[in-house]
């Protein structure tokens, strides 16, 4: 299997009956801080093994759940619908929400230290309080609708992205 899939790939394993019903058993684990199912969710990653750690959330949706309190440090959220979803407090260091839809989510005090933020679109979201030390936002994640950084956040020069689609082999051992 190819190295890079394609986002409707990735949409469509959680779109899948399996992938619904380790949605529902995920949710429920994180809203009662019990363990998580990693076997089942091990199973059901689309990675390579030399994937960063963390759990594979990618294209995963999301919207709408209220995850106050929750840990996904590390998670690979890349691609993920969060729309209007409560992260309050929750414990994001380290993420990847690159390209993640974050229209009117609510991340008031949550730990966002180390997020990759790039080409995310955060509309109307809240971050009162927030941590957000070493968070990359890019010229590419869109800022929108009362979305207010601190000064001390600035943006920085995103790298270009190539859609898997055009990959070729001899970008294959290239970070993109």
């Amino acid at each position: 299997m190819k190295r890079h899939l394609v986002r409707q790939h990735l949409m469509q394993r959680w779109r899948s009956t399996e992938g619904q019903e380790l949605r529902s058993e995920l949710i429920a684990a994180l809203r009662g801080h019990k363990p998580l199912p990693y076997g089942r969710l091990a199973a059901f990653t689309i990675a390579p093994a030399d994937a960063p750690p963390g759990l594979d959330l990618r294209c995963i949706d999301l919207a709408g759940e209220d995850l106050d309190g929750v840990n996904l440090t590390q998670a690979r959220l890349q691609g993920a619908n969060l729309a209007r979803t409560s992260l309050k407090r929750a414990t994001l260091a380290e993420a990847n929400f690159r390209g993640a839809f974050l229209r009117k989510s609510n991340l008031s005090n949550a730990d966002l230290q180390g997020v990759d933020l790039d080409a995310a679109i955060m509309e109307g979201v809240k971050l009162d309080g927030a941590n957000l030390t070493g968070v990359r936002i890019t010229d590419s994640t869109i800022l929108a609708d009362a979305t207010e950084l601190p000064p001390n956040v600035t943006r920085s020069r995103s790298s270009p992205w190539v859609p898997d689609s055009l990959v070729t082999p001899a970008m294959e051992g290239k970070q993109r």
